[in-house]
């Protein structure tokens, strides 16, 4: 998609970098080999949004030559909004009797939910006693098909899959792990 919009005539072609750019494009064969022509990709666009200073800098580390199109927008956090929402009654049951591990974000297919069922069936595997909670809007959570496969697995009585209804903020108090997607 990347390629596509810088090669685009319009003005105004933005590319989001959310991501510590120096770090994920080495990180394997594959990632060296989807940046190789990077920088010309790059020229092409008309500003490089990174989410934060800290990416921005790893950016130029990389690319400097972009430094006069290159600009820090850090996702807004209201930690005034988010302590409310730490105060709401849950939603959905918590066992306080076994581990609870929440993942919060976007529940679509491209960012790949699935694997951490997997994950999830080896900690049941090794007798590992869990609750983990998916929270977040998007496709999946209307359509869970993630679930679906979940009750098909051997991870089925070990997650449950919640999601919007589940408020983040105060999910994330009774949890003792976060995961990141």
């Amino acid at each position: 998609m990347r390629e596509f919009v810088s090669r685009c005539r319009h003005p105004g072609k933005i590319q989001w970098i959310h991501t510590d750019y120096a770090a994920w494009r080495e990180l394997n064969e594959w990632t060296r080999a989807v940046t190789k022509n990077d920088a010309a990709l790059y020229r092409r666009f008309d500003a490089i949004v990174c989410l934060n200073r800290t990416l921005r800098e790893k950016f130029l580390a990389v690319y400097p030559q972009f430094a006069d199109k290159t600009l820090a927008v850090p996702n807004p956090v209201f930690r005034g909004e988010i302590r409310e929402r730490a105060k709401a009654p849950l939603t959905v049951p918590v066992d306080e009797r076994v581990c609870n591990l929440i993942t919060i974000g976007r529940l679509e297919r491209e960012k790949r939910y699935d694997r951490l069922l997997d994950i999830a069936a080896e900690l049941k595997k090794c007798g590992f006693a869990f609750r983990w909670y998916f929270a977040g809007s998007g496709r999946c959570s209307r359509y869970p098909a993630a679930a679906r496969r979940a009750r098909s697995r051997p991870v089925r009585d070990a997650d449950r899959i919640y999601g919007k209804p589940v408020s983040p903020a105060r999910a994330v108090q009774c949890a003792r792990a976060l995961f990141g997607v």
